[in-house]
């Protein structure tokens, strides 16, 4: 569903300063209300980008459990784990839940600040990294809580831009 704006004339002005009658004459179309519209929602949409104002992250995940629905408080959220082609939700708590999603759509929605994507099969808390080790060729090992299964390693290429995160 499309949401209206309401535009005052300060902002057709504002549009007809920026394209003016170059941008009509190139489009061979006339500037009217409902091009004006379009372009002054696009400018808008854009600044609220550059602004960083657009990027609201999940806060909540909505998981199953048999019959029932539990919502997961991006708080308790310990780290992510790739398992086929689901992801793998872990809380501090051991809780774990399969989330249909890929962890590469899934780091779109988490906040770089609070999450890092380590390697290729897991995503990581700030909150659940316990220990950090030096491991070969300038990669690190690391040791979550709660304990996984399998060794944590940062991959090569992760390894510089998760200290810097680390470090911020």
């Amino acid at each position: 569903m499309k949401t209206m704006t309401t535009f005052h004339s300060s902002d057709l002005e504002l549009v007809s300063r920026l394209f003016g009658n170059s941008f009509a004459a190139e489009a061979k179309v006339p500037l009217n209300d409902a091009i004006v519209e379009c372009l002054l929602e696009a400018a808008l949409v854009l600044a609220d980008r550059i602004k960083g104002e657009r990027n609201v992250y999940q806060k909540r995940f909505l998981v199953t459990l048999g019959q029932h629905i539990r919502s997961i408080a991006i708080e308790q959220v310990a780290y992510f784990e790739s398992d086929g082609r689901y992801a793998k939700l872990v809380t501090h708590a051991n809780e774990k839940y399969l989330l249909d999603t890929s962890l590469e759509r899934l780091m779109t929605k988490l906040d770089p600040a609070l999450f890092y994507r380590i390697n290729r099969k897991t995503i990581v808390s700030y909150t659940s990294i316990q220990k950090i080790a030096v491991w070969s060729k300038s990669r690190v090992k690391l040791e979550l809580v709660p304990a996984t299964n399998r060794d944590v390693i940062v991959s090569i290429d992760n390894s510089g831009d998760f200290k810097k995160w680390l470090n911020r």
